[in-house]
């Protein structure tokens, strides 16, 4: 009868022979798995005309915003918080409201500092009507 320690050192011995099959069955699954990845990313290319984006903006990679005047850009801000005036607006919520980049939205509210009345400093400020 062989000891725990001789039972120990042959089932680790078993352990060292099975590894390298282990891994090359793990590899042959990833090549099936990329594979199949490689096609749902060509379908979607093909759907949507573009890579798969990892976030951030809505708006699917290769798309472009409407480009918009300062002027219709006012008039859209002010609709947007004429629906939401008694809480305010922040600059990211007025963003995806009015459908522009975030960073548009941004230095326009800082280039017509009266056009608008603001409260709050950083990410916590709320633009209103004057």
């Amino acid at each position: 009868m062989a000891t725990a320690l001789e039972q120990i050192a042959e089932l680790r011995g078993k352990i060292a022979e099975l590894k390298p099959s282990g891994a090359e069955e793990l590899r042959e699954k990833m090549v099936v798995v990329r594979k199949k990845l490689s096609d749902l990313e060509a379908q979607y290319h093909d759907l949507i005309g573009g890579k798969i984006s990892g976030g951030g903006s809505k708006i699917p990679a290769g798309v472009r915003r409407p480009k918009v005047t300062d002027e219709e850009l006012t008039a859209q801000i002010r609709a947007e918080l004429s629906r939401d005036g008694t809480e305010g607006l922040s600059g990211m919520a007025m963003a995806e409201a009015v459908g522009q980049g975030y960073p548009r939205i941004t230095k326009f509210l800082k280039d017509n500092p009266r056009a608008f009345k603001r409260t709050g400093t950083g990410k916590h400020t709320k633009y209103f009507l004057p």
